[in-house]
């Protein structure tokens, strides 16, 4: 009897033995603006144990730009990469959406949006040319921040530098309507821009806050206006032929699991802004805003900017959680 437990013990020890050594060693490109440190980093260390029972082994590479980071992947010297939704925008257009101007108002047509994104109806959108977007991370609405916060009109815009995500045209579009003058940027270099007031006005998450040092720009008279310009996250991508057949599906799903906690951090990390900063805009410049917006919006999907079959899903989660906006009417 003892013989056959050891022999029993033996074939199990092996077939693990077997699986691990079959496992596909894949290399991520990982992005994350805090560094090793940041939250992107710690995800990535529960999502490696959970990706080793879905028969791959991840090996991260950490970078602090966002650029960097997917144009590694492009030149495969990554198998995957995490970044944000706009630098992987030319990989995957519908995902790439997400940060449209304007068009996630609130967390929770964000979080409505991010469980549906593992829904089986939406697989066909997450694939494109082979790569496969597979997880994704909240990280929160971006907001204005200005240098002072005597500032309290879209109208005062007019005149003033204005930063601008460079993979997205529409920020560069919504910018000049304003009258503003749009200055390129990207995650990496926007705090620099901000403090040497390269830029008087930039739009960021407050998970930016603390890494890039922003309150050595807002110092005693800036602010932060407390109404949300686009939404950002980030993309979780694949290359589909480095990876088991299913694995985007499984993935997915541990992303949904994880989802409500991720919007939990999120309102962690708006909370890391002294309330001192914010500060509230006249609500007839709300409004205008977000007609501008709208408008631009609509030209930007007819001309296929952005992914018609997104926006349409977002809009009909925030006419379902707010019926009295303007567009549902």
């Amino acid at each position: 009897m003892f013989f056959l437990k050891k022999i029993g013990l033996f074939a199990a020890l092996s077939v693990a033995t077997i699986h691990q050594a079959s496992a596909n060693n894949v290399t991520w490109c990982v992005y994350d603006v805090a560094g090793n440190q940041g939250d992107v980093v710690q995800l990535m260390k529960d999502y490696a144990i959970a990706a080793k029972s879905w028969g791959v082994n991840i090996q991260p590479k950490i970078y602090q730009n966002d650029e960097q980071a997917v144009q590694d992947y492009q030149a495969k010297k990554c198998d995957a990469v995490v970044a944000s939704t706009f630098a992987t925008k030319s990989i995957n257009n519908f995902t790439g959406s997400i940060g449209a101007v304007g068009l996630i108002p609130n967390q929770q047509v964000a979080k409505d949006l991010f469980l549906a994104l593992a829904h089986p109806n939406v697989e066909k959108y997450m694939v494109e040319k082979g790569q496969e977007v597979v997880g994704w991370l909240p990280v929160g609405s971006a907001y204005f921040m200005v240098k002072d916060r005597s500032l309290n009109s879209i109208t005062e815009l007019a005149g003033r530098r204005l930063s601008v995500v460079k993979y997205d045209p529409s920020q560069e579009r919504m910018a000049k309507r304003v009258g503003a003058y749009p200055v390129q940027v990207t995650f990496d270099n926007v705090g620099k821009k901000f403090i040497n007031s390269e830029v008087d006005i930039v739009a960021a998450p407050i998970y930016a806050y603390q890494p890039l040092e922003l309150n050595k720009a807002l110092a005693a008279k800036g602010g932060v206006i407390n109404f949300p310009i686009s939404y950002i996250a980030l993309n979780f991508v694949i290359r589909q032929s480095a990876f088991p057949k299913g694995y985007g599906q499984k993935s997915r799903l541990w992303f949904k699991a994880r989802t409500p906690q991720m919007m939990k951090n999120v309102a962690q990390w708006e909370k890391t802004l002294p309330s001192r900063y914010w500060y509230d805009i006249p609500v007839a410049d709300r409004s205008a805003y977000q007609r501008l917006v709208s408008q631009l919006r609509k030209e930007f999907i007819q001309n296929k900017t952005y992914h018609a079959t997104l926006l349409n899903m977002v809009f009909r989660m925030n006419c379902a959680s707010n019926p009295d906006y303007f567009e549902c009417k």
